[in-house]
């Protein structure tokens, strides 16, 4: 019988929050403001510019309390400017700690490419990239 615990705080605090290792960690970080309305490309940008050194902490923190070849799901936002090019969190923000991992990739060659999983609800102006992420 697997036995799990919940955490609940901020994600770029794990290291002190959770006191031993962790062997998967399943989250949905602050995405960034809640957009009435569709932004332009430059306010698209700021917001990305200003998650990047929240999710670069979240990643640092959780490297530290994950176990080495352990799992991360997590959800990072994509805002998409009217005609114009998506706005996401760069990869480089973990890629020196975390490696892409696609759970699907036994069930054959059209799964290839599924990671990220990116879903939008039509109510929601913030796009979702479901991240599956293994620590190095």
């Amino acid at each position: 019988t697997a036995t799990f615990k919940v955490y609940t705080g901020l994600a770029q605090q794990a290291d002190w929050l959770v006191t031993e290792p962790i062997d998967l960690v399943v989250c949905e970080p602050y995405l960034g403001p809640y957009l009435t309305r569709t932004p332009n490309p430059h306010h698209a940008e700021d917001i990305i510019a200003e998650l990047i050194p929240l999710y670069r902490a979240m990643f640092e923190s959780l490297s530290k309390k994950l176990k080495q070849k352990q799992t991360v799901c997590m959800i990072l936002p994509v805002l998409t400017p009217f005609q114009s090019k998506a706005h996401t969190i760069p990869t480089a923000v973990f890629s020196d700690l975390f490696s892409p991992k696609n759970p699907l990739s036994d069930f054959g060659a059209k799964y290839a490419g599924a990671v990220p999983f990116e879903y939008h609800n039509p109510n929601n102006l913030i796009k979702r990239q479901i991240w599956v992420l293994e620590k190095k």
